[in-house]
């Protein structure tokens, strides 16, 4: 095992090297999703207890340039003078850091200027001068008033699993943002565009601007608006994103010759790779109803509500597979203890939960 470390070092040693000694362009859509994709990577292997080798495998697998992105983060942290193109070469020029003994929401207002949440949820508001409050404490910023051909100033929201956030931003639009989830965004839009990243789950009321349209950014599409109501998911470790419109009109795009227009009460599938599906009709509850702090499940597998358990609780799940095909419907209150919640599942479906070394086993009775 040192002897791998230590060859793996030697590689990421070398690609550094070389890719300081040229003047290599990196493209931010690639590395974004190239990022995507080790985080996709690990969390498939961390559920067969092998994450070292998914670590291993991913480092050997990625590209040289996210090698020095992943590895080598410090020498991409962007100083002050550092100009930033674009909201995407932001995104990849920051991505965190695991810190495995901080699981506080992470406001990030700027490179130097950080905040911790230790609450549960947090509450970020900014204003149209550009004041920023989090939960009901101003806090001072220097954002100034953004044109056409100025630079802006970004920042990002970390939420971590078992904990959530809601967002004014400065245009009036309301995000809540889901546990395990990063938001990257202007503290001020432009005055010809409005664009975010999401990496997770949010849900948008988008403040209507017919003159400045307003695009979420994710890894395989982008969700452009003018003013409405909708939900998108895009965790980095699933194999399927989507999208729920709530009310008003929405276009997604993947970047490769395909659009799909959706109207209310419609759900649109993207695959791993970014092929768009077909809008079809649905009822929003289910999709929007952890805004609400509550799960609704109609006929959905054991696997995929203990999954969204572990996102809003912050516990891993193992459900095992003679228990994890069952189906179940019901409505769960989040707001009440693991422990409780646990216990109405268990009271409709035949099975018991054990805790051993840090995670939940979801077992037959």
């Amino acid at each position: 095992m040192e002897k791998q470390k230590s060859d793996i070092n030697e590689v990421v040693r070398l690609l550094v090297g070389y890719v300081n000694s040229k003047e290599v362009h990196v493209d931010p859509d690639e590395v974004m999703r190239s990022w995507f994709d080790v985080s996709r990577s690990i969390r498939i292997y961390r559920l067969k207890r092998a994450y070292r080798r998914a670590v291993r495998l991913a480092l050997l697998t990625v590209s040289a340039a996210m090698i020095v992105l992943f590895v080598g983060f410090p020498l991409l942290r962007r100083s002050a003078v550092d100009p930033v193109d674009s909201i995407k070469d932001y995104a990849v020029q920051t991505l965190p850091v695991h810190d495995s003994g901080n699981d506080n929401i992470v406001l990030m207002i700027s490179d130097e200027e950080r905040i911790d949440v230790e609450r549960e949820e947090a509450e970020i508001v900014y204003t149209a001068q550009g004041d920023l409050t989090v939960n009901s404490d101003t806090v001072s910023t220097k954002a100034k008033s953004v044109d056409t051909g100025a630079a802006a100033v970004y920042s990002q929201l970390i939420v971590p699993k078992g904990r959530r956030s809601q967002m004014l931003l400065s245009d009036g639009t309301r995000l809540w943002v889901n546990s395990g989830t990063r938001v990257v965004y202007p503290q001020e839009f432009r005055d010809d565009r409005r664009e975010i990243i999401v990496e997770g789950e949010a849900y948008l009321e988008v403040a209507c601007d017919i003159e400045r349209p307003f695009t979420v950014i994710t890894r395989d599409f982008n969700v452009i608006v003018t003013g409405t109501t909708f939900n998108v998911s895009a965790y980095p470790a699933e194999t399927e994103a989507y999208v729920v419109l709530v009310g008003g009109s929405v276009n997604v795009d993947n970047g490769k010759g395909e659009e799909v227009t959706m109207s209310p009460g419609q759900y649109l599938a993207v695959d791993s790779v970014g092929v768009l599906g077909t809008p079809v009709e649905v009822d929003v509850a289910p999709f929007v109803s952890w805004t609400h702090n509550m799960l609704i499940y109609d006929n959905e597998s054991l696997s995929e509500v203990f999954k969204k358990l572990e996102l809003y609780y912050g516990h891993r799940f193992v459900v095992e597979p003679g228990v994890s095909d069952m189906r179940v419907s019901g409505k769960l209150d989040l707001k009440r203890s693991l422990e409780e919640v646990i216990s109405v599942i268990a009271y409709s479906v035949p099975i018991v939960c054990d805790e051993e070394d840090g995670c939940i086993y979801v077992r037959p009775e």
